[in-house]
Parts: structure tokens; sequence; C-alpha cells
């Protein structure tokens, strides 16, 4: 799970974030303790594996399916 006061990088929020936003954000980061700091740290780190994960199996599938192969034709599945 992704923290709280963090949004998904897909998000739209991520993109339309204000300075105020930023600002606020900061601030709730630097009124923590240490140790939640590093909690938040490690959250982001395991959503980034997870999303990373599911990129790489995302890519295999790809592969197998034949859709990521540049040289060929898009549309040799179609007979006429």
């Amino acid at each position: 799970p992704v923290p709280s006061a963090v949004t998904t990088p897909g998000s739209s929020k991520w993109q339309d974030e204000t300075q105020e936003d930023k600002d606020i954000l900061i601030q709730e980061f630097s009124s923590l303790p240490k140790e939640e700091v590093l909690k938040k740290v490690r959250d982001l780190q395991n959503f980034a594996y997870q999303l990373g994960s599911e990129e790489a199996r995302e890519m295999t599938r790809g592969k197998y399916l034949n859709i990521l192969q540049s040289d060929s034709p898009k549309r040799d599945y179609i007979t006429s």
C-alpha cells in the first residue's frame, strides 16, 4: 500500500499538485519522527518494487504474445 500522504505517479493529482500542496507535504514530513519517515521511505521502496515487478510481468506477457516485435507487421494475424 502507498503511504497516505503520497500520491502515485500515475494519478492526476501528482501532476496537478500546487506549490502549496508541496509545502504542506514537506511540513508534514518534517514534523514526523525519524522512524515514521523511514517507514514511509520503506513503503515507497516497496511500492516501487511492486510496480517494477508488475511491469516486468507485463513485458514478459507482451513478449510471449509477440506484441513487442517492431519489425513484424502489425496486421499479420488478419487474413484477406
